[in-house]
């Protein structure tokens, strides 16, 4: 018997993937030159099962979604006191791909 989990990630794969609107972001070649037909889901349980559909094991960019997964990687290095310290929205206000860049604040990065 199939898993509900994995049935479950097979009606979710089959349906996003049928949306085809939208292009790659020709500006970063890594993510000029991908094919726009890829498309795969995984998931892994804490109990460290994992469940793939799709192109799972093509190789990709992941820019922007890197941030959360080093903020996490912080706070669990160095807690949330530090992290907060130095770590905060986007001080500029300004959204992310927006230039030209204002002067950095003080003591936080950019981004």
């Amino acid at each position: 018997m199939e898993s509900p989990i994995y049935s479950y990630l097979r009606r979710v794969h089959a349906e996003i993937a049928q949306l085809k609107d939208g292009s790659p972001y020709s500006t970063i070649p890594a993510m000029a030159n991908v094919d726009p037909n890829n498309f795969g889901i995984a998931l892994a349980t804490v109990d460290g099962k994992v469940y793939e559909i799709g192109d799972t094991r093509e190789e990709f960019t992941i820019q922007s979604i890197s941030k959360p997964f080093t903020y996490g990687l912080a706070l669990e290095d160095l807690g949330s006191e530090a992290v907060d310290a130095k770590v905060d929205v986007e001080p500029s206000g300004i959204p992310s791909m927006r230039s030209p860049w204002p002067k950095e604040p003080a003591g936080r990065p950019m981004r």
